[in-house]
């Protein structure tokens, strides 16, 4: 059809597209690791809104999942290959 030949081109490759997924899965998970650092007392200044929060100890575990799924997501896309 007409409509796949200009459609087709703006579609990433799938190796393109793995290797994004991987990438931002990985900055998903270190800000995830991060609030909940923060939440720790263990990185940051006494100022900033989440030191000692436990209620971003949860929000930063919900967030590292996340970037655990999606960096997953990337793996399965890069390494396994369809029959």
């Amino acid at each position: 059809m007409e409509l796949d030949g200009l459609i087709v081109p703006l579609l990433p490759r799938r190796k393109n597209l793995a290797i994004s997924l991987i990438l931002i899965g990985s900055i998903i998970i270190l800000l995830g690791l991060v609030f909940i650092a923060q939440s720790r007392s263990l990185l940051g200044t006494s100022s900033s809104f989440m030191y000692n929060n436990t209620g971003w100890t949860t929000n930063g575990f919900a967030v590292a999942v996340m970037g655990i799924i999606v960096f997953s997501i990337g793996l399965l896309m890069r390494f396994v290959r369809r029959p």
